[in-house]
């Protein structure tokens, strides 16, 4: 929530009270009290929001600042020093009485503190606010707290390993602090802290992390006049591990624990075409048609099918079952997209040798694996595209018979499910029986090939028939209904059907087609060597693995809702070892995790990504904002406000550190989710 400069008249008679402000987390460090201003307030206010300084938004840390606070949903103002040459001005920050407009200030690099016209200024509102200040990104100085010069510099070819202090262990109390942290891709400068005799009176110095030759790499300065500077000496960039490590520690740290927004690890996998049978990129298949040089299609015909077995279910339940006895993991479930028609018995859906139900064991022993895992409709047969089909009748099916309506693709795969919706199922070599899916949503769906959505009438008709939550393929750029998040952890309103809702989906390079390392690393290699693209045209399947995985972890530690897609061949056990495909990402991907943090992993369904994301939208709309407030002798409230110019009715809005009616506690804190109409202020004290 990006919101713009506010500038206020300055009014004269400054009369403002230090604004302490504690800590309402169990992770953040608490705050020196400052020596009070000679006259006071008996009301202190300070809204929710936080200045960030950068000079053309051109620096690397920047994105970083932005990704994080865009994820949480923190309000913040941007001073661009290019474009706002004057700098800072007393209006900016207050309103020259009681109340301050900024919880927290952000400098992109600590050095603009020289250059930043208005510096005194602000440097007065911090000391008199309590206001803490963070410099993303600042080398070793004497007005930061170390000494100058410095000692060293790591140059971005380099690495440095970072041990958090206890003092670190407790602003970054979610991390695995017991697991040093590897600076890597970045600038690092080594330096020491300031000594006592060297800091003004009332001084002191905190370093959280340091390095194995005693180097303090980021440290909390308090200067004793009422400010607090944490500053980091290695530079960051949105996908830096050590910056997605940390972004959410100094976001706690500057706000002191109490912010508007909240922030999740996410691990959402989806699983497409269940039961039904796909092709198999096998090696040696050409990369290309060797007389008309086209790629050859992951579909070719001249691929040979693939479907999974019992005995794979059985190898999958119990890895889920070993990954849910992690207590940080215990939430991880998968969602399976299943295609009815594959429990039919027909082997024109299974490739299996023989006809009939009874020869299908991954139908026939569906209920020893089903209650382990969520279930969503991914059609009743999976047509090639549900663009044209019209709703009840198969006159729209531009395939050959024509058979297909959105009713039978819907409807039917109800009624698999749970013997609901209606069998409309016209071939008579199909067996349709309701399979008895304990946990299974029919407002879910993951349309074929993420196809239908940009149809003018077929959504329409999903909605008809109850459908409110499907997918989108973040890969696809500028197409309508489809493609990317506009904004993080927010999806899309179908703009046909308003009440269907779109959530972003990752595609990865574990490929549908794939059953095993050999098969997927060889149809890498024909992606990335046509045309060549270092350096992943050489991967091995281990490089892939781990290509893979890390863009797990990443997403995880951004905060990202998304979830992942994947495949029914990917479930295989392929070495009869209790390997798959989507086993070994997610083995080691959590591995990597733990290494780095130990916050619990959230697994939402489709229809809670949803309505996650729809939540998000209408906060961010709601244009809310948020203060706090001291009255002498009375404990601190915070006021929210929904304005009356807010384009939605209502919104839920998430504010961290606050332990109010029905509060969350995730990771050691509290998050409260308040409920505000349009035009309405409620007040709530702060526990």
């Amino acid at each position: 929530m990006n919101q713009p400069i506010r500038f206020c008249a300055i009014l004269t008679g400054v009369l403002v009270a230090t604004f302490l402000l504690f800590s309402a987390a169990n992770h953040t460090v608490q705050a020196r009290v400052p020596t009070p201003p000679p006259t006071s307030c008996s009301t202190t206010t300070i809204d929710m929001k936080l200045l960030v300084v950068t000079n053309g938004k051109t620096e690397s840390d920047y994105p970083a600042i932005k990704q994080i606070l865009d994820y949480v949903g923190t309000p913040y103002d941007v001073l661009d020093m290019s474009v706002n040459t004057g700098g800072i001005t007393s209006a900016m920050l207050s309103d020259g009485s009681c109340h301050g407009y900024y919880q927290g200030v952000i400098f992109a690099y600590g050095a603009y503190v020289y250059t930043l016209p208005g510096m005194a200024i602000l440097t007065s509102y911090e000391q008199t606010f309590g206001v803490r200040q963070l410099n993303w990104y600042m080398y070793p100085n004497n007005d930061f707290g170390f000494n100058y010069p410095y000692s060293k510099v790591i140059t971005s070819a380099g690495t440095d390993s970072a041990s958090f202090t206890s003092a670190g262990a407790s602003v970054f109390g979610y991390a695995n602090t017991a697991t040093p942290l590897v600076l890597s891709n970045a600038y690092i400068y080594q330096g020491t802290p300031l000594n006592a005799a060297a800091l003004p009176a009332g001084a002191s110095v905190t370093p959280l992390l340091t390095d194995a030759s005693g180097y303090a790499l980021s440290l909390i300065y308090t200067l004793g006049d009422g400010r607090q500077y944490l500053t980091q000496t290695f530079d960051s960039s949105p996908y830096l591990m050590h910056d997605l490590v940390l972004a959410y520690g100094l976001i706690n740290w500057v706000t002191k624990g109490i912010f508007l927004g909240e922030y999740h690890v996410y691990a959402a996998a989806q699983v497409d075409d269940f039961f039904i049978n796909g092709s198999e990129w096998i090696p040696g298949t050409p990369c290309t048609n060797p007389i008309t040089h086209d790629r050859t299609p992951p579909d070719a015909t001249s691929l040979p099918f693939f479907r999974i077995n019992s005995a794979d279910m059985t190898s999958l339940v119990a890895w889920q079952n070993k990954i849910q006895s992690d207590p940080l993991l215990s939430n991880f479930k998968l969602t399976l997209a299943f295609n009815g028609v594959g429990t039919t018995g027909n082997t024109d859906w299974t490739g299996l040798p023989a006809a009939g139900i009874a020869n299908d064991t991954l139908t026939t022993s569906v209920q020893n694996y089903q209650q382990y895992f969520h279930w969503i409709s991914h059609t009743y047969d999976h047509p090639n595209s549900l663009n044209g089909l019209h709703k009840s009748d198969p006159g729209g099916d531009p395939d050959t018979p024509q058979v297909d309506s959105i009713d039978l693709e819907i409807l039917t795969n109800q009624y698999v499910a749970t013997g609901t919706g209606q069998n409309l199922d016209p071939d008579p070599r199909d067996t349709v029986s309701p399979i008895h899916l304990s946990d299974f949503n029919p407002a879910n769906l993951v349309t074929p090939g993420v196809t239908g959505l940009n149809d003018p009438l077929v959504p329409t008709y999903l909605a008809q028939d109850g459908v409110r939550f499907v997918v989108t393929d973040t890969s696809v750029i500028g197409q309508a209904n489809n493609g990317p998040n506009p904004s993080p952890n927010v999806g899309m309103v179908n703009s046909y059907a308003p009440s269907l809702y779109e959530v972003p989906r990752h595609p990865n390079d574990i490929f549908f087609n794939a059953v095993n390392w050999t098969d997927d690393q060889a149809e890498f290699s024909c992606i990335y060597n046509n045309p060549v693209q270092p350096p992943y045209n050489t991967f091995t399947a281990a490089q892939i693995l781990d290509y893979v995985s890390s863009g797990f972890v990443t997403g995880m530690l951004m905060g990202d809702m998304d979830p992942q897609m994947f495949h029914q061949n990917n479930l295989h056990d392929y070495d009869g070892q209790g390997h798959s495909l989507i086993s070994d990402a997610y083995d080691q991907a959590f591995s990597k995790y733990e290494r780095l943090y130990k916050l619990p992993v959230v697994s939402p369904t489709l229809d809670q990504l949803g309505q996650n994301m729809q939540n998000r939208n209408a906060y961010n709309l709601s244009t809310a904002t948020a203060s706090l407030t001291s009255l002498s002798g009375s404990n601190l409230t915070i006021s929210i406000t929904v304005p009356a110019t807010a384009t939605v009715p209502s919104a839920i809005i998430p504010i961290t550190g606050l332990n109010g009616v029905g509060a969350e506690t995730y990771g050691g804190q509290h998050i409260s989710h308040v409920q505000v109409s349009r035009g309405q202020t409620i007040i709530l004290p702060v526990l």
